[in-house]
């Protein structure tokens, strides 16, 4: 298989990564940077600022292991990468860690890279790319290390659970004070910024995230190694079991960076660049988290005493420095026979180094044994510079000096941005917005356009139509719930006679279903949003559906892949779904494209437009049941037609544990939470949105209802001058 142009994974070129506009720079921090992308619904005017930073930092990656990044040679590339062999980078030199406030301070350093992984793979099927091989097997990648439909938990909330059993209080991720802790290093928000900027990049950076994912599947941090080895010695294997999970999705990421490099085959100059692009991503993701660590590293050690600190390094560098020493003697014992001893005496030692010649107690800063560890003594190399630093502290009686890591090297905190304002530029059809929609990573700024839309259509359908019931109560609602089931299955009646619609109707409606039907479950895509939100509970609800509408990982469950061998078994041939020629494809009339706007533009924003999302969510589910879904299957058949789409909607929409049992789950669990937290007014206020929201849907397609059958009509009877006016009447 080769790929084109047209393919929803074909590999941008560097020089479209991002166009700057020079003018109105800013500073912009990984901490703000972080608050926005956590709370995007509300900052998608930073959406160019996180390219700019992905940019910025990918380059500068680029730049510092250039010498490391090998020209593609085939499978030999890969099989050096699958032993964790990519050359360049070591874990950071560590000090163990010995005590439990320093494990605590471990753990809310790294809490903002932890409760945001591995989200950058959560967004990787999106409408243009949930079709194909690569993106089921990276979903499947991501839901294997959530533990999505199995009995593991998803690491976010194991975390969380550590937090909670050591006594770690943070502020909630979507706050500003999260973002703002002084105790959390920057570069701890900087590398959590990564993660969340190519979740909302999969298609423009998927290189990068292959790269990327498969570093953190791979390698083992200096910092997660000791605070691993701490908690297991605490009775806790979390990182054991963490680090199990994810080398177990080391092989399966293999194979897909394999197979994306496959499909560039013929396509050498492309094929090089993108393993370039990988590699970048499989480094910047290491040396972003090695970083982490130095600094965290240096933050707990001036947390403690100095003396303390110089006690834990000695005592971890006590093995490796016997037998160097000869005859030197230190308090009338060999210097190897105080590094035999176990355990290793590092008080008698330190009180025998201020009694020596190495000792400057008139000049402590020019001691004779800072000199040993210089560039031309004979132990030069033995300590880091912070391990240096540590020895410097203690033999002057001074405090350890925290430097960090972002002043040592140029970081995105210390750059400038290009501050780019959305532009709300003017009206758009349908067609062309649905275009940008789909290909949203190009047009950022479209989202205003989406929103107003999305904003008028809630509005008209709240006020043309009445609410599913007057006031809400649970019971009130069930019962409606199941009153309209029973409604529905019997009015079904099984087909006894030939359609009343001919086969070549039923094909005419395919094809115009096609933008509907093909860009299935996107109005939960974004649902994601939610799990940094208050609202992750209901967020999770919704992606259980939307993962079942693009097949879970599994590509001949998806749905769009589904319609698509449905499409072609009727000859129909369509142009790929995110290419412009597709929104512009003349055999489709205008308002097919209403709905799957419409659903787009009310999904890109689950946070600001929850209670009309879960409506909308409750009245597609429920129309894949009863006599209309029922009856469609039975005169399909007739004609000969596949039915697998409709009826896979029949089942897994059921009552009882599917689509429409969830969606009335996620309807309770929402008003409850709006219920506790404010008067019974409030909640029937929600109670509305939610029902403007359900109504939204026959709205939204009421034109298209009518555009279906005046142009099914206009093509098949005879055109005459009297039936333009007699339809007009």
């Amino acid at each position: 298989m080769t790929v084109t142009t047209e393919h929803p994974f074909y590999p941008l070129p560097n020089d479209t990564w991002l166009e700057r506009d020079k003018a109105g720079e800013s500073d912009i921090n990984s901490r703000d940077l972080f608050h926005a992308l956590i709370t995007i619904g509300s900052h998608y005017d930073w959406l160019p600022d996180s390219k700019c930073f992905l940019v910025t930092q990918l380059r500068r990656v680029e730049k510092q292991y250039e010498s490391y990044l090998m020209p593609w040679k085939g499978a030999d590339n890969l099989t050096e990468w699958t032993a964790g062999q990519a050359p360049g980078i070591a874990s950071a030199q560590m000090t163990p860690i010995l005590d439990t406030a320093c494990f605590k301070l471990a753990l809310m350093h790294a809490a903002p890279v932890m409760l945001t992984e591995p989200c950058w793979l959560k967004s990787i099927s999106q409408v243009a790319s949930c079709q194909t091989e690569l993106a089921a097997g990276l979903t499947h990648i991501y839901l294997s290390l959530q533990g999505t439909g199995s009995a593991e938990q998803p690491f976010e909330k194991l975390y969380q659970s550590l937090l909670l059993n050591q006594s770690v209080n943070l502020s909630a991720i979507y706050s500003r004070s999260f973002s703002q802790n002084p105790e959390i290093p920057v570069e701890a928000f900087s590398l959590a910024s990564l993660q969340l900027a190519f979740s909302y990049f999969p298609r423009t950076f998927l290189p990068e995230i292959l790269g990327f994912s498969l570093a953190y599947c791979q390698r083992i941090t200096g910092m997660e190694e000791q605070v691993a080895a701490f908690s297991a010695e605490q009775g806790s294997y979390y990182f054991s079991y963490r680090r199990n999970r994810l080398q177990m999705q080391v092989t399966p990421l293999l194979n897909c960076i394999s197979g994306y490099l496959d499909l560039l085959t013929g396509h050498d100059e492309q094929q090089m660049q993108v393993w370039r692009r990988i590699q970048c991503g499989y480094y910047l993701s290491i040396d972003s988290a090695e970083k982490l660590s130095k600094v965290s590293q240096l933050q707990r050690l001036a947390n403690g005493s100095v003396q303390d600190a110089l006690r834990v390094l000695l005592s971890r560098k006590a093995n490796a420095a016997q037998g160097h020493h000869g005859r030197i003697q230190l308090g009338g014992k060999p210097l190897d026979h105080w590094f035999a001893e176990s355990p290793f005496d590092a008080d008698g030692f330190l009180n025998a180094v201020k009694a020596s010649r190495y000792y400057n107690s008139d000049d402590p800063g020019r001691s004779e044994l800072l000199k040993l560890f210089s560039f031309e003594g004979p132990m030069f190399g033995v300590m880091t510079a912070d391990e240096t630093a540590i020895l410097k502290a203690w033999l002057m009686d001074k405090p350890l000096d925290v430097v960090p890591v972002s002043q040592e090297l140029p970081a995105a905190e210390n750059r400038k941005f290009s501050k780019q304002t959305l532009n709300v530029s003017g009206s758009l059809t349908n067609r062309e917005l649905f275009y940008r929609l789909v290909n949203i990573e190009q047009y950022p700024d479209s989202l205003p356009i989406a929103k107003q839309k999305a904003r008028q259509l809630v509005i008209s359908a709240g006020r043309w139509h009445k609410p599913i019931l007057n006031a809400y109560s649970q019971a009130a609602f069930d019962s409606w719930f199941e009153s309209f089931y029973r409604q529905e299955m019997s009015a079904y009646r099984p087909l006894t006679q030939k359609p009343r619609l001919s086969r070549e109707a039923y094909v005419f409606g395919i094809e115009q279903f096609a933008p509907a039907i093909l860009t299935d479950g996107c109005w939960l895509q974004q649902s994601g949003q939610l799990d940094f939100l208050p609202f992750k509970s209901i967020g999770e609800k919704l992606q259980l559906i939307f993962y079942d509408e693009i097949g879970a990982g599994i590509r001949h469950q998806n749905h769009p892949y589904i319609y698509d061998r449905l499409l072609k078994s009727l000859d129909i041939q369509l142009p790929p779904v995110q290419s412009k020629a597709f929104s512009k494809h003349p055999g489709f009339i205008d308002s097919a494209f209403d709905l799957p706007v419409f659903m787009m533009s009310l999904g890109f924003f689950p946070a600001e437009f929850l209670p009309e999302l879960l409506g909308l969510n409750l009245a597609i589910e429920l129309s894949g049941l009863g006599k209309t879904y029922l009856r469609l299957a039975d005169e399909l058949q007739f004609w000969g037609i596949d039915p697998a789409i409709i009826k896979l909607h029949v089942t897994i929409d059921n009552t009882d544990t599917g689509h429409a049992a969830i969606a009335k789950e996620a309807i309770h669990a929402y008003l409850d939470d709006i219920g506790a937290g404010s008067d019974q007014r409030t909640q029937q206020k929600h109670w509305r949105r939610i029902s403007a929201g359900y109504a939204s849907l026959n709205t939204v397609t009421r034109w298209f209802k009518w555009a279906l059958v005046i142009r099914y009509l206009s093509m098949k009877l005879p055109r005459q001058p009297f039936s333009i006016p007699s339809l007009s009447r």
